[in-house]
């Protein structure tokens, strides 16, 4: 899978499609105008996706 941007004024995002695998996901926060805060402020996280097929059962 290629890099993808998703520039969000939302503190959330949802990605569709992320396939199985390793991925790495990245945030920086930036001005109202995409240019990036002095000094850079980034963060990011490592994750397994795997294929889930099951649901919840309510008890």
């Amino acid at each position: 899978m290629e890099s993808v941007w998703a520039p969000s004024a939302s503190t959330s995002h949802t990605f569709t499609g992320v396939p199985v695998g390793i991925h790495r996901f990245y945030v920086e926060l930036v001005n109202n105008d995409h240019t990036p805060l002095s000094p850079p402020q980034t963060d990011g996280i490592q994750l397994f996706i795997v294929n889930f097929t099951g649901g919840i059962a309510l008890q």
